[in-house]
């Protein structure tokens, strides 16, 4: 009796967790539509793709951690020249310090 209830726990929580990082996968490429279309530079790309998994399916991050990827989202996409991409990232990690208390 106790076998047939735990077969169909694990099944139920086989089909929630795919259901969550099927979810996850839809939101990081959406995520990649949102702001990939305004790059201009290489680097940019790959601190978009970098951001866009951060944001969408690292589950364990810190919230101020979070935030600073949400902050390289919104202000690095439209970047054109790769002397401002440092700035940028500066400015995003010294408002969303993830390592302050």
């Amino acid at each position: 009796m106790k076998k047939p209830m735990l077969v169909s726990c694990v099944m139920v929580s086989l089909f929630c967790s795919t259901a969550v990082l099927a979810n996850e996968e839809a939101d990081y490429q959406q995520c990649l539509l949102e702001h990939q279309p305004k790059v201009q530079l290489e680097q940019v790309v790959t601190r978009i793709r970098q951001a866009c998994d951060k944001v969408h399916r690292d589950n364990l991050m810190l919230p101020r951690k979070k935030e600073y990827f949400r902050c390289v989202l919104s202000y690095l996409p439209p970047v054109e020249t790769d002397s401002a991409v440092p700035d940028i990232l500066g400015a995003c990690a010294s408002k969303h310090d993830f390592r302050r208390s």
